[in-house]
């Protein structure tokens, strides 16, 4: 478990990968989205980027992990 000072760099495992419900954009991310990274979900109004960022939320849930949602 890292401690407070430790760096977010100490989280990121590349070979542990969150997936979505979205298979060709887990293909793109290679298996799914890096655990310990950070990911931007842009695009237009009546994308469904809320869904996308739920999806990879939810699969981090069902995992046992933490989950820090910022919305705008």
């Amino acid at each position: 478990m890292p401690t407070l000072g430790s760096p977010a760099s100490s989280l990121a495992l590349p070979e542990k990968r969150l997936v979505s419900s979205c298979v060709p954009l887990d293909e793109l991310l290679d298996g799914g989205l890096p655990y310990g990274q950070m990911l931007e979900i842009s695009g237009p109004p009546g994308a469904a980027r809320e869904y996308l960022a739920a999806q990879f939320a939810r699969s981090a849930i069902s995992s046992g992990e933490e989950v820090l949602y910022i919305g705008a």
